[in-house]
């Protein structure tokens, strides 16, 4: 059998791939995680939980951070749903090919950025407590739902809105314009849950930025391969 040897474009290529997820993870960290930092340890986040916080939903502000609440993280949910049911469709791979590892992009950074990485495990291991249920005790209302409990760091609700930032990381090279679009949409649509969260008292800024690194990372490592 004729030993394959690989090529010097194959190397060139391969070492292109692996420096662009190099940059990828440190321009992501640098921005969502330094900003992160910095409000964490200047205690910025902490005056901004006090500011934004709005214990009545009745309230128009705490109505949009309610409907944000119920809606901004089923939404995407939804998406990353019927991205994981698309990857059994044989035609899309052959026809679409750029939609289908979007697709597949889109829903693992979901289960397993979003989902293991960020519920199961970094939760367990940052046990920080949400705003409400410390900095924001004495400012506690009747009117504002009690069941936002569980661990603050990261949030949740907000990852799983980045995720649709996903396809970017795909389509990036071939399609710019879809690209653009995708991190436009994922990038302000998990800002945006995220500030509702904020405005509940059930995350810092460190919560929401931290998930978004934590989705943006995944999906560029993810669409490593595309």
């Amino acid at each position: 059998m004729p030993r394959i040897v690989p090529t010097a474009s194959a190397a060139v290529n391969a070492r292109l791939v692996w420096q662009r997820l190099g940059r990828d993870q440190l321009i992501i960290w640098a921005l969502f995680g330094g900003v992160a930092a910095v409000g964490y340890i200047t205690g910025l986040e902490n005056w901004l939980a006090e500011v934004l916080y709005q214990p009545n939903i009745h309230t128009k502000i705490g109505a949009i951070a309610w409907a944000l609440r119920q809606w901004g993280a089923a939404l995407p949910g939804y998406v990353a749903v019927g991205c994981l049911l698309a990857l059994f469709w044989p035609r899309l791979w052959h026809s679409k090919p750029l939609i289908y590892y979007a697709c597949a992009v889109i829903a693992f950074s979901a289960l397993l950025g979003t989902g293991l990485l960020n519920q199961v495990v970094l939760q367990e291991m940052a046990d920080r407590h949400r705003p409400r249920e410390t900095l924001l005790v004495g400012l506690q209302s009747a009117q504002l739902p009690a069941e936002l409990t569980g661990n603050s760091m990261p949030s949740g609700h907000a990852g799983i809105a980045f995720c649709l930032a996903a396809p970017f990381f795909v389509w990036r090279q071939r399609r710019p314009r879809w690209a653009k679009a995708a991190l436009v949409v994922g990038v302000v649509s998990g800002l945006g849950v995220g500030l509702g969260r904020m405005i509940l008292g059930a995350h810092y800024l460190s919560d929401v930025l931290v998930a978004g690194a934590i989705a943006l990372s995944s999906a560029s490592l993810l669409a490593l391969p595309v």
